[in-house]
């Protein structure tokens, strides 16, 4: 029994400290950027828009397996050194995303768009978030880099939504990269949201071509899901 208490408490020390992780690592930055670009805190949807990236991360940071946790914040010298770049890539467009659609808000450079769309992202943005978060709690592997994680056994993975796609993480970020722009009522801001797209595309191929020259089995689950990242496209 006090073990079963111990093991209680722990979790819910666990569980505090990610939210609090996650509220100064990423929460924080994103509302102090889209805020002060929008110039005002009266924003319901910049509000929401937090709101489903907290719940989301938080629940990643309590439930995501502790080896993968630490994989996902340590640095790796076998990382593919495309893969810095395209990071870097996809942060800083990231972050223009965030400031010109706080910006459109506060200039209303796009005029108003209708709330009926401004629903439908929104649901799309949830939906993205829910498949790379079911993407990243089903693959152990599921690193912050692109490399072959020999050392913790990588094998390949194809349960979960690795059963319809090969790349369902990527897909959820691609759906609220896009949709985040619309249900923060934002035409501009697809202009860099479009260049990170492009990026994770790019980084799907190449990290697909280096799964299946490096990783064993990989070229057999290719054979039997087909699709990198779009169902019955690519």
């Amino acid at each position: 029994m006090t073990d079963f208490l111990d093991n209680k408490r722990n979790a819910n020390t666990k569980s505090i400290f990610s939210i609090i992780k996650i509220l100064l690592f990423f929460n924080l930055p994103n509302g102090i950027l889209l805020f002060l670009s929008a110039g005002t805190v009266y924003w319901a949807m910049g509000w929401l828009y937090i709101l489903i990236f907290l719940i989301t991360n938080s629940f990643i940071s309590i439930y995501i397996n502790s080896d993968l946790s630490n994989e996902r914040i340590k640095k790796h010298t076998n990382s593919k050194k495309w893969d810095h770049y395209l990071l870097i890539l996809i942060f800083l467009f990231g972050v223009i995303v965030w400031i010109i659609a706080g910006l459109d808000h506060r200039f209303g450079w796009s005029g108003n768009i209708p709330i009926t769309i401004q629903v439908f992202s929104t649901l799309m943005v949830i939906f993205g978030n829910v498949l790379f978060t079911w993407g990243i709690l089903s693959n152990n592997y599921f690193s912050t880099t692109v490399r072959i994680q020999s050392e913790r056994g990588h094998l390949v993975i194809s349960h979960g939504p690795y059963r319809f796609l090969r790349h369902p993480g990527y897909l959820g970020v691609c759906s609220y990269t896009i949709f985040q722009c619309f249900m923060l009522g934002s035409v501009w801001a697809l202009v860099p949201a479009a260049v990170v797209v492009v990026a994770f595309v790019i980084r799907t191929y190449l990290e697909d071509e280096t799964l299946q020259r490096e990783l064993t089995g990989y070229k057999e689950y290719a054979k039997n899901v087909r699709y990198r990242l779009i169902p019955e496209m690519w």
